[in-house]
């Protein structure tokens, strides 16, 4: 969903992403490490997170889903992966469950915010929340 129609200058996160999906998804049903215990994958999505992060400005409010069409998919995305790990974290309660595969979802969570943020002109273009604003 996230790559359809979405350009985010500088990075081509997508199919990346899309693969290491696989790894964790066969690491999650099968216990077993498939590639994300060895910490590689782990680290492709934290260290591309920090890079996109340092062309952000630090946020000075909550960032609502939103902006532009490329940034919107990125924070629908993001909702699904949220949604994945909330499910994941109830399964890991009852069967047997790489731990990687937890802290490999929580991760992608967040460099799909920060995606969004840069596909909003760098956070330049993202909705804040205005506390109050509705009143």
């Amino acid at each position: 969903l996230a790559r359809i129609g979405t350009t985010v200058p500088g990075y081509a996160p997508t199919l990346t992403v899309r693969n290491s999906e696989f790894d964790q998804n066969s690491s999650t049903y099968t216990g077993t490490d498939n590639g994300i215990g060895g910490g590689a994958i782990l680290g492709y999505h934290g260290g591309a997170s920090e890079a996109a992060k340092a062309r952000l400005d630090p946020l000075t409010s909550f960032v609502l889903p939103g902006g532009s069409a490329a940034a919107a998919r990125l924070h629908v995305a993001r909702a699904a992966a949220r949604r994945a790990e909330r499910a994941m974290t109830a399964m890991a309660a009852e069967v047997r469950t790489n731990p990687q595969a937890l802290a490999y979802i929580n991760r992608l969570s967040d460099y799909l915010f920060v995606l969004a943020r840069v596909a909003n002109d760098d956070g330049r273009g993202d909705v804040t929340w205005v506390p109050g604003a509705n009143r």
